[in-house]
């Protein structure tokens, strides 16, 4: 079966500048994550191990 993708018109996404002045909601603002998401993506990184077998291709382990 041949998959398919569905197309969104780019019109209904944010092109980074603020089309209509009175919404607040396509302007951008500098926003960096927090500690904790940082922290937990480290440790994520960490925990994962990717192994290449011959019979099955690549294999994602996460190590707890």
């Amino acid at each position: 079966m041949k998959r398919t993708a569905t197309f969104y018109p780019t019109s209904s996404f944010p092109s980074g500048k603020n089309e209509n002045p009175g919404d607040k909601r396509w302007i951008r603002e500098d926003v960096s994550p927090g500690e904790t998401v940082i922290r937990n993506l480290l440790n994520y990184s960490k925990a994962l191990a990717v192994v290449k077998t011959p019979e099955t291709g690549y294999i994602h382990m996460l190590m707890n």
